[in-house]
């Protein structure tokens, strides 16, 4: 079977390239090997530093950096395309609201943020963080320390309250905790107690547990209406349960617009006629897969769209150029929690200004690059790893789409 454009990779670039080239009538699959890099997210997408950030997207100068591809309008649609796709469930923030972390730290930076995390910017008195027996995957005391400490919540008072439900010794991860506590009589018994407590707070925050699937909605309007719109989820350590309910949504609207996805099929290698590819081989699939277009969406170090040897970092699918600093002791700072971010974390495949892949220096013809594993943009030091992602896909949907 031939398409229109295959995907290589089924993250968050990936699923919105998908997305965007079925609704405008292309013919797609994505390939995609295991876990994306959604389960290590927030779920909400930072655009670039905060709600300021159409200022700070106008003063970049850096050739590579894919913002000055692609411009500040055309990240503009892609953002207000992604909303429209993902639905009401995700809201822009506008400078109106923040999102708590596990350690309590205040996030006002995140653009589109998930509702159930949205705290809206005004005066409380007081805040209730609910934790849950057995479940241990959550630094309850550093994030009520952290509320306490920060500007926006330091002047309340913040109370761990247990949750009275039966102790289970499985909840070691959060994904096992909001599959025990959406099990039916667990849920009556949940929304029963924070009814009764949603009274003494203005808050009532829990390490996010509503369910990464297709009844999130429903759970998050009984909810709603149990702790009078007072609840609020934080987003907890990988697998995170927010993260995966956006590839969740993500992949049912590509599935839903008649895309073909295929998980746990690596891709590991291509056919070429000069420049050009032509075809992908897949792990154990019999015949190579061809397209008239391809696109690189494989993430960085952590979902092994870039993979570091000893003296250097290669693409190890089609040994693509690669933007990275040949001394190995200037990769990393002394500190490991050096939130300006080590040198690594900016390396990436090399694109033409249209996001065409350079192989020895020369652009591939048919063969883009979308997401994290760009070069020239550093995404924990800029908090752009999401607004890149959904910005570089539309970008890339674009450019297919001109051509086919």
């Amino acid at each position: 079977m031939k398409y229109d454009a295959v995907i290589i990779g089924g993250g968050l670039a990936g699923l919105n390239l998908g997305i965007l080239l079925q609704m405008s009538g292309k013919k797609t699959a994505i390939f995609s090997k295991g876990a994306s890099g959604l389960g290590f997210s927030s779920g909400n997408i930072d655009l670039y530093g905060g709600p300021d950030w159409r200022s700070g997207v106008e003063t970049i100068t850096k050739e590579e950096h894919p913002y000055y591809k692609i411009k500040l309008d055309v990240i503009e649609k892609a953002a207000k395309k992604f909303k429209q796709i993902y639905g009401d469930e995700l809201l822009f923030n506008n400078g109106n609201y923040f999102t708590v972390n596990p350690f309590g730290g205040v996030n006002e930076e995140s653009e589109i943020i998930q509702r159930s995390m949205a705290v809206e910017k005004k005066k409380y008195s007081g805040a209730a963080l609910l934790r849950f027996p057995g479940y241990g995957d959550f630094p309850y005391h550093f994030c009520k320390e952290g509320m306490e400490k920060s500007e926006r919540l330091g002047n309340i008072q913040i109370y761990i309250s247990r949750v009275e439900i039966p102790w289970r010794y499985f909840l070691t991860r959060s994904r096992n905790l909001s599959d025990y506590l959406t099990q039916p009589s667990v849920w009556e018994e949940i929304l029963k107690e924070i009814s009764q407590i949603s009274p003494s707070y203005d808050l009532i925050f829990a390490p996010a547990f509503l369910p990464a699937d297709s009844r999130y909605s429903e759970f998050r309007a009984q909810m709603e209406k149990a702790s009078a719109g007072r609840f609020r989820e934080i987003p907890g350590s990988p697998p995170s349960v927010a993260g995966e309910r956006m590839s969740h949504v993500l992949r049912q609207r590509y599935l839903e617009n008649g895309g073909t996805l295929e998980k746990n099929a690596p891709v590991v290698g291509g056919d070429w006629e000069g420049k050009r590819l032509r075809a992908l081989h897949v792990k154990n699939y019999l015949y190579p897969v061809e397209a008239e277009f391809f696109a690189l969406t494989t993430g960085t170090f952590f979902t092994g769209g870039l993979v570091s040897r000893i003296h250097e970092v290669v693409e190890p699918i089609f040994n693509l150029d690669v933007d990275y600093i040949p001394d190995t002791e200037k990769w990393t700072q002394e500190r490991f929690h050096d939130f300006g971010g080590h040198a690594f974390m900016g390396f990436g495949v090399k694109t033409d200004s249209t996001f065409r892949a350079l192989k020895d220096g020369e652009p591939v013809e048919n063969l883009y690059v979308a997401g994290a594993i760009l070069s020239g943009f550093h995404p924990l030091k800029e908090k752009n790893a999401g607004g890149v992602s959904i910005a570089s896909s539309y970008y890339v949907h674009e450019k297919i789409k001109q051509r086919l």
